[in-house]
């Protein structure tokens, strides 16, 4: 899966330079034929065009040829209404963009004597799937999948990483145990295909280097899944199509290798939180405005999408209300650029390093009035909130890479509830919700002379997000509490090895001193605004144990020896508080300035059964920075 994200790197720098669309369209036109009641479709035309002001209306008196309005390129989509012989009113959509590439979007009709005006009705579809559904909305409920096209993209992207895989075969030979294809060469002595299905015997953890398993397997299973949603498909079907590639590529392309339990998992499943916060994100941007800043958000979040537009002649179509930066205001969002200079020491160290960090978040919230004015409960399933950040810290070019992260959350189901009105001070009230979600994190992080890494799928788990509004006062609590399955640097490990002598019973710990194991997180947000100072604490914890036998040479005897269970067992526990304190800088109301404080602890603990070593790192680091903040 290595190469995937490299060809999708690829791509985006081919079609980047491209132009956008230029086509501008008006977005509809409409158009009424004869039936029963023409004062009906002059009213209505009135209240569609009360409704969508500066919108194109054409009501028809008689025959009405539209070859004219259909060639000059005006409008985009041409809605027709009309009744039929048996009195049911017809609703149609057809694209009028260059390609005609959704023509037939949404095809309807409606009784006009089943008690419910058809013109109500009519509305009513409108507002749904046009203007906020499937053509306007961050999602694609309603419109038809593209399978040919998501199998393309994937199909391409697959391709690309094979050919890099046959192109390097004597570094990927290393990891070849089974009989296959590529090769008969007999020196390596590789086992008969049969064996590594026959009862699963082949099914194994792997024994690769850690950037290769996390975080670039999840960035590859976010490039499957953002390609299936951009394609139309929904969530399960984004998942589906995800998991598909991931088998394709572990169980053919790879058949030399064993089928890693590890790649199948971070590529399936951890990829969805990255996935839809980039696909989110891409819809976002899509629905803004046309300018610059929007354009170019849009090539990077959604690349695929924008490159469609250009072979089909189309365009994106929101008729939502946006904000002052021109973003559909149906999304709450906030979106974050932080850089700053820091220094760090480690416990017990008397060297004090000095680095600039850059960092950035995005987060999108589609639940209605989130943290504005409104009353609201109601459960929701769905995209309802994501969340995408990374950090990059460094200093002089001998003292390496300080910490960079990268991170990705998902809400998927919930209940809401909000209660917020007006007062002469500002809002009152609280907003609560309660859910399922997921995330992924992938963390590096050099404690002087330990590098520290783990990659950290978080599992369905509890997620709550509460705002408390008392005029000037903003409170915002945020916790959460996941199972994991995580790739974890075993702290302890360099000990017991230099004290017992010994080696690790598996070989991803040996070569690369991380294992595999399930965990635990908690996390616990809070945020205090009393403008122009906001105060926020972050805390979270990760903990992890390691998962036995299931090594890559588990039978391998001559290696470990007969007794195959007595397998090590690892725990490795991570605490990070950050508190920041940020004041707003007068006159530019998206920038802030301010100060952060971290600590973060390390423990970690290998036990043989008879004996524990142990071994515990801390650090206490101060930022100063900007915030631009939107």
């Amino acid at each position: 899966m290595r190469i995937g994200i490299g060809s999708l790197i690829f791509g985006w720098l081919l079609v980047a330079a491209l132009p956008a669309a230029a086509q501008e369209y008006k977005p509809f036109l409409f158009s009424f034929g004869e039936g029963p009641s023409s004062e009906w479709s002059s009213e209505l035309c009135e209240t569609i065009s009360a409704a969508l002001p500066g919108h194109c209306l054409f009501v028809a008196q008689g025959g009405v040829d539209l070859s004219e309005e259909y060639q000059n390129g005006a409008f985009r989509y041409h809605v027709a209404l009309a009744f039929n012989d048996e009195g049911n009113l017809k609703l149609s959509l057809d694209d009028w963009g260059r390609s005609q590439a959704a023509e037939g979007i949404l095809r309807q009709e409606f009784s006009a004597i089943d008690g419910v005006g058809p013109e109500r009705q009519v509305l009513e579809t409108l507002e749904m799937n046009i203007i906020d559904g499937p053509l306007g909305g961050p999602t694609t409920p309603g419109l038809p999948a593209n399978h040919w096209r998501n199998a393309f993209w994937n199909g391409l992207a697959l391709g690309l990483a094979t050919w890099w895989y046959l192109s390097y075969d004597d570094l990927n030979s290393e990891d070849w145990d089974f009989t296959g294809f590529y090769t008969d060469d007999p020196e390596l002595e590789m086992r008969p295909q049969i064996e590594k299905w026959r009862g699963l015997d082949g099914w194994r953890f792997d024994d690769n280097i850690m950037v290769f398993n996390s975080p670039l397997h999840p960035m590859a299973g976010a490039g499957y899944y953002i390609m299936a949603r951009g394609n139309n498909l929904g969530i399960w079907g984004a998942i589906l199509t995800a998991n598909i590639s991931s088998f394709v590529w572990e169980a053919v392309i790879e058949h030399h290798e064993v089928m890693s339990i590890n790649d199948s998992i971070y590529t399936g499943f951890a990829g969805i939180p990255l996935g839809e916060a980039y696909h989110q994100l891409g819809q976002f941007f899509r629905s803004g405005e046309r300018n610059w800043v929007n354009q170019t958000m849009s090539w990077i979040f959604a690349t695929h999408l924008q490159l469609h537009d250009l072979i089909d002649g189309t365009a994106p179509l929101y008729l939502g209300e946006r904000d002052e930066m021109g973003w559909p205001v149906d999304t709450w969002n906030r979106f974050v650029i932080q850089p700053g200079f820091s220094a760090a020491s480690t416990q017990g160290s008397e060297v004090v390093r000095y680095d600039g960090e850059i960092a950035g978040s995005a987060e999108l919230k589609r639940l209605p009035d989130f943290r504005r004015q409104g009353s609201h409960s109601q459960w929701f399933t769905g995209p309802i909130g994501v969340e995408l950040a990374s950090s990059f810290s460094t200093g002089q070019p001998d003292a390496g890479v300080y910490t960079w992260h990268l991170y990705g959350a998902l809400d998927f189901a919930g209940y809401y509830h909000q209660n917020l009105r007006s007062s002469p001070r500002g809002k009152v009230g609280a907003s609560h919700f309660v859910g399922l979600g997921m995330a992924f994190k992938h963390i590096q992080h050099r404690f002087d002379g330990f590098l520290d890494r783990y990659g950290i799928m978080n599992l369905p788990g509890l997620r709550l997000d509460s705002s408390f509004f008392a005029g000037p006062v903003d409170l915002r609590f945020r916790w959460g509490v996941h199972p994991d399955f995580t790739h974890t640097d075993a702290l302890a490990y360099p000990t017991f090895e230099a004290q017992s002598g010994r080696r690790a019973a598996r070989t991803v710990l040996e070569n690369h001193g991380y294992y595999y194991g399930w965990g635990l997180t908690s996390a616990l947000g809070v945020e205090l605004n009393m403008s122009p100072l906001q105060i926020s604490w972050q805390w979270d914890r990760h903990w992890a144990r390691s998962i036995n036998a299931m090594d890559r040479y588990r039978d391998d005897e001559e290696r470990f020896g007969p007794d195959l269970d007595g397998y090590l067992t690892l725990t490795d526990q991570h605490d990070n508080h950050r508190l920041s304190a940020m004041v707003d800088i007068p006159g530019i109301s998206p920038l802030q300035a301010g100060v952060i404080g971290e600590w973060r602890g390390r423990q970690g603990m290998v036990d043989d059964g008879d004996q524990r070593w142990r071994a515990e790192l801390s650090e206490l680091r101060g930022l100063g920075v900007v915030r631009l903040v939107y």
